[in-house]
């Protein structure tokens, strides 16, 4: 957990704010923060890559597929909202259209 600060208009004070660590993380994504995209791709890569392997069967191909995914990711990391799906099923969305978009220019 982490937190940040939040100012009152009204009364000027500042509070401090818990936020999740997934929160923090989407935050350091969106910032494009130094090292962001490593520790999104060391947090997520082999399980994303396991789901692609298993659809794709080449992993010459299912390497390709991962490389996509985490390059929409990284772009499209401003759209994401944690309260509405948590980041590795936003990303193993982005994964199941890159399989789908493989298997139909094969």
């Amino acid at each position: 957990m982490s937190t940040t600060e939040i100012q009152d208009c009204e009364s000027d004070q500042i509070f401090k704010v818990w936020l999740s660590d997934e929160v923090a993380f989407s935050d350091q994504l969106r910032a494009k923060e130094d090292g962001a995209f490593k520790m999104l791709y060391d947090k997520y890569a082999s399980a994303i890559y396991g789901n692609i392997l298993r659809a794709c069967v080449d992993q010459d191909k299912a390497a390709v597929v991962l490389e996509n995914v985490f390059i929409e990711v990284w772009y499209s990391i401003p759209a994401y909202d944690e309260n509405k799906i948590k980041l590795f099923t936003w990303i193993n969305q982005i994964a199941a259209k890159h399989i789908n978009l493989s298997k139909a220019n094969s």
